[in-house]
């Protein structure tokens, strides 16, 4: 079952990446249910993201643990990241855009290392080109996307 859920999390993701690496494509979206293991820390691979793609990501979990997007170097070099293109903790809800800095292989990884139970986390991706435009809002099924404000 576990060996399913990574395929299927790996194709998802590879699909992502050449959606929006594909002249034509403009977004690509997936959202999910992994169990994070207590003390562990789980990477999820987005190949071929080309510069300047917008990735939204809302994360739902059931206590506290830590989000980052990082390069391949950085990954190589968790959890001592030279220039993670994010960093943030989510506790219960967290919603965060960035824009690629150059075209490449990144990984989202969320590290539960430093709590002791195993959480449910959903999360949702939205990818597409970067074209000056807001920011993608990705939506958990059953709730309404996150809240953008207008200045």
């Amino acid at each position: 079952m576990k060996a399913c859920a990574t395929a299927l999390l790996f194709a998802v993701f590879v699909t992502i990446g050449s959606l929006i690496a594909q002249p034509a494509a403009h977004a690509a979206e997936a959202a999910m249910t992994v169990d994070l293991p207590a003390g562990k820390f789980k990477a999820l691979r987005l190949r071929n993201l080309p510069k300047d793609a917008i990735l939204a990501v809302e994360i739902q979990c059931e206590s506290k643990f830590v989000v980052s997007l990082l390069n391949e170097a950085d990954a190589k070099h968790f959890p001592r990241a030279d220039e993670p293109v994010f960093v943030g903790t989510v506790e219960r809800k967290l919603s965060f855009s960035v824009a690629i800095p150059q075209a490449g292989t990144y990984f989202l990884v969320f590290d539960n290392r430093q709590t002791p139970q195993t959480q449910k986390v959903k999360f949702a991706i939205k990818a597409e080109r970067g074209q000056g435009s807001t920011p993608p809002s990705p939506a958990l099924p059953g709730t309404q996307g996150p809240r953008q404000d207008k200045m």
